[in-house]
């Protein structure tokens, strides 16, 4: 039986070790990527300027080639057009640049969470400060890993949710749970961390912003339900949802007063 369980445990931890190479791999492969330009080729470059910039550009060559071309100097129409040609050209490369770069930031600090999250890209808030809290896992590993996983199935839900579950009021209720779960395996963590101040200060700040995202997205997720109430009217899988409504005691909750921070 010893055996039997001891070989279970090398066949999961062989599974996690692939998932973790998998994971640095396309990590390596989106870095390499990072480091490559998009951008090359004039069809590239010109199909990638949306409608609304293009006519921002058009109006900008316009106005450069008539302020120039009024300059009684050496200045000719050819000459104009080509200055308005190469501002447009910067101002178009330093948006694609900006928003390229913001783009290719986030997936990377997403591919660089572990264990990986199936619905963070919902929330690129989310990844920003999961990703800057990546320290805290070393101090508790179990308690790092549920968070990641109270969270995600926080983004699941609301995923559902905004495609019309049908048991609306029951994924809000488990979503509450899951959030709550989240902010208490964050605090967990408080107690196998140094004395530090500045450390402290991040953790509250971490927790702070944790149930503010969260709540945001239980926010979506009653708005909805209640708008789909009001919409088809009562029946055994909705009712009208209240954000202040009175929690049951929870006993087994209180007793656990160490882990359960946030009720």
């Amino acid at each position: 039986m010893r055996s039997e369980i001891e070989e279970a445990m090398k066949r999961a931890n062989k599974k996690l070790m692939m998932k973790e190479a998998k994971q640095q791999k396309k990590l390596k492969e989106m870095e390499d990527n990072f480091l490559k330009s998009k951008t090359t080729g004039i069809y590239n470059y010109l199909t990638d300027i949306d409608p609304e910039s293009l006519l921002k550009y058009f109006s900008i060559l316009i106005s450069v080639v008539l302020a120039i071309s009024f300059i009684k100097i050496k200045f000719n129409f050819i000459f104009a057009s080509l200055i308005g040609v190469l501002l447009i050209y910067f101002l178009n490369e330093k948006r694609r640049a900006i928003e390229s770069g913001e783009m290719q930031d986030i997936e990377l600090k997403l591919t660089r969470i572990f264990p990986p999250p199936d619905y963070f890209y919902i929330d690129s808030g989310i990844i920003e400060l999961v990703y800057d809290i990546q320290e805290f896992k070393k101090y508790n590993e179990k308690a790092y890993t549920n968070m990641i996983k109270n969270i995600d199935n926080v983004l699941h839900l609301r995923l559902d949710v905004e495609k019309g579950v049908k048991h609306c009021e029951a994924n809000v209720d488990i979503a509450k749970e899951q959030m709550g779960n989240a902010i208490n395996n964050l605090h967990s963590i408080i107690y196998k961390t140094p004395s530090n101040r500045k450390f402290e200060e991040k953790l509250v700040k971490s927790l702070k912003s944790l149930q503010y995202i969260l709540q945001l997205h239980i926010d979506y997720m009653v708005n909805n339900c209640n708008n789909r109430y009001k919409k088809v009217g009562p029946n055994i899988y909705n009712k009208m949802l209240y954000q202040n409504e009175p929690k049951p005691i929870d006993k087994e909750k209180f007793r656990q007063n160490n882990f359960h921070f946030y009720y």
